[in-house]
């Protein structure tokens, strides 16, 4: 009987770029309603990318005047 052992070389990991990572966050917290921390927005304006938390909290199922849609 001969035992036949294979070693596969796993995938080496990338390192995702410092503007997609700002920008996943900040998708994440948006998506569930959340605000943006100031540090995540001071980080994403050294990177040239633009958040501002009036524009990307979203409020899914209220109206502007905070009532709740039907």
């Amino acid at each position: 009987m001969t035992i036949v052992v294979t070693f596969v070389k796993q995938k080496e990991e990338t390192e995702m770029h410092p503007r997609e990572r700002i920008l996943g966050l900040a998708e994440n917290l948006m998506s569930k309603g959340k605000e943006l921390p100031k540090d995540l927005i001071h980080e994403a304006k050294l990177l040239g990318i633009t958040l501002t938390q009036e524009n990307n909290v979203k409020t899914k199922g209220v109206n502007k005047d905070g009532s709740k849609t039907s």
